[in-house]
């Protein structure tokens, strides 16, 4: 298949008055990039535009309509302007025509599709993708940071320390005992092993705050995840005290007013009694 893509003219079929040729692609075909193959007609008394030439899906027998085509006297082009998934094919060119018996047809072509996707960043022991480009280790404590890439060769994966020599060979950056000495940017690499073109990389700083900085993002830790919820549950219970207060005054307030209201009306009932006994 390599040999196919390397040379740009190969004769395929070859009878009494016609020869199909396969012109491919040179270079190999990368995802995300075009594609385009050739088909073309040499030493036949017919041309391509007066016979039935098409491309053919040896899958189904039904005839591809690639994104586009192009068609002269003498070529039928297979064209795709963005090239998704792992294989193109496969194909075969098909030449037929009213005088002749046997329709002519090359071998089904297969053309491999190389990608490199990534590099993916997660540290060990967080369900995550790490998403940001800094990460914060606590002094003294140990981080393991894992690349990955999905590609169609297994990639090359290494890490690579700014402003350092230090180049580490392992999709896996183990640090022990974390100290400021270990704060930078550290980038992981990710190369294609056959196609020096698909390369990429992903940075991260890591940072090692100091003892001072440690305390005062714990005490802000503190404050902003640990002791919010008592002060809500604090102020929470204020209230309904309060609110339990104002309704106990207020029900005391009517309750002595309609005992004050019953202890006045009493002594007035024996004076009109007297009143009327005279």
């Amino acid at each position: 298949m390599k040999t196919l893509l390397a040379t740009s003219v190969f004769v395929l079929i070859h009878c009494c008055r016609a020869i199909l040729l396969i012109r491919g692609h040179p270079e190999p075909v990368l995802a995300g990039g075009p594609f385009r193959v050739e088909c073309l007609l040499q030493n036949s008394e017919y041309s391509i535009s007066n016979r039935n030439n098409e491309w053919e899906d040896v899958r189904t027998d039904f005839c591809v309509f690639p994104v586009y085509a192009a068609q002269t006297e003498d070529k039928l082009v297979l064209g795709f302007h963005f090239v998704s998934g792992e294989r193109i094919g496969p194909y075969r060119c098909v030449l037929d025509g009213l005088n002749v018996t046997t329709p002519e047809f090359t071998p089904p072509l297969n053309f491999t599709v190389h990608y490199l996707y990534g590099p993916w960043l997660s540290v060990e022991g967080y369900p995550r993708d790490l998403l940001h480009s800094t990460l914060t280790v606590k002094p003294g404590d140990d981080v393991v940071v894992n690349c990955a890439s999905k590609s169609s060769e297994e990639a090359d994966l290494y890490w690579y320390k700014e402003d350092d020599d230090w180049t580490l060979p392992s999709p896996a950056l183990a640090l022990t005992h974390v100290n400021a000495s270990d704060e930078g940017n550290y980038t992981c690499f990710s190369n294609h092993p056959t196609i020096p073109s698909l390369s990429k990389n992903r940075t991260i700083n890591l940072t090692v705050p100091s003892d001072r900085q440690e305390r005062m993002w714990y005490q802000w830790y503190q404050y902003q995840y640990q002791n919010s919820p008592l002060i809500t549950i604090a102020s929470a219970v204020s209230a309904g005290v309060v609110f339990l207060g104002v309704i106990l005054s207020v029900t005391a307030f009517f309750c002595a007013k309609k005992i004050r209201t019953s202890n006045g009306a009493s002594p007035s009932a024996p004076h009109e009694q007297t009143e009327m006994g005279a």
